[in-house]
Order: C-alpha cells, then structure tokens, then sequence
C-alpha cells in the first residue's frame, strides 16, 4: 500500500493504472466555513501531509479524462480532518461537497442514481466519468454519500501504528468475509 504515498496521482493514474483514490484530506482552510478552497484541502496520512491538494489533482483528474476519453475514475473521500480543530463537521462536509462540485462540474460527475442504473458504456457515452464519494455527505447531490453504497470495515487496531497486529487484524477480517 505504500506505493501510493510514493508516487503522485498523476502517476498513479497514468503509470500504475489506478483507478479508485481512496483519498484522506486535511483542511487548512477555515474550519467551518460556507465555502472551502480546495487549494488549501492536502492529503494526509498519520499526520504527514502531501504538496498536492484536491485543487490540483483534480485539474489532474480533468487532463487525464481528456486524454482517455473510455476511463471512469472514483474518488473516495475518507478520514476527512481540519487543521485548525480536530473535528470535521456537516458544514465542512457540506462546503467540501459543494467545492467538488463546483469544481468537477455536476454535468462530468456520475449520480447516485446513475451509479445505481446505468452502464459503464453509458455513462462514458454521456460524459459522466467521475463519481465521488464522500462520508456524511447529503444524499440528492452529484456526490454521493459513501455510506450509501461502500462498506467500509475498519478496525481501531489500524490506527494503533502496530503493524503486526494491523495485519492479524487484517487477515481476520479477510477470511472472516468469505
């Protein structure tokens, strides 16, 4: 999992062929405010920060769907963190969904509803080549709630920093889902 921390989306995207970003930001904007500035939002991983930020990635994003006009691309947005308070909020939730939007445009962004109903074939076919998830966002948006539709199973144990017992937990669960 390591490679990812590694190499830039960019790369990611073009180089390693992903193709699902299970994303965690930090905000360093103002926390809960109306509108969130996706320059000022970074990845982040146990405190470490990247020099990419949503803003950015996602003119990453909008370059590499023009160069592949057959790809789809997921974001999954997770562990969602302010700076400047160590809560995330429904307003930061709500001004995070917003700002995506906006910036992704709601007409290139893959509904709930369309997630549910339609083709790969057709939603290339209709331009609608990004879906993006966010946990706690509101349901009847272009972006979809996570909650909705991904199951996620995380244990605490993954947030211990052990990484022997990080990986009995993971092999339990794994064998636990067959």
């Amino acid at each position: 999992w390591n490679v990812n921390h590694f190499h830039p989306i960019r790369a990611q995207l073009r180089e390693d062929g992903v193709r699902f970003l299970h994303l965690k930001i930090c905000n360093f904007g103002a926390p809960g405010a109306a509108t969130m500035d996706l320059a000022t939002v970074r990845f982040q991983h146990r405190g470490y920060t990247t020099r990419e930020t949503v803003a950015s990635t996602i003119q990453d994003l909008q370059e590499f769907l023009h160069e592949y006009p057959k790809e789809i691309v997921v974001l999954g947005f997770n562990n969602l963190h302010n700076s400047g308070s160590k809560s995330f909020d429904k307003a930061d939730i709500a001004a995070l969904s917003v700002a995506l939007e906006m910036a992704i445009g709601a007409e290139n962004l893959i509904s709930h509803q369309q997630l549910l109903t339609q083709s790969l074939g057709d939603l290339v076919a209709a331009g609608r080549r990004l879906a993006v998830f966010v946990k706690g966002a509101e349901p009847g948006s272009h972006i979809i709630p996570s909650e909705l539709v991904l199951d996620e199973n995380w244990s605490p144990m993954m947030d211990s920093g052990d990484l022997a017992q990080s990986t009995r937990w993971l092999l339990q669960d794994l064998h636990s889902s067959k």
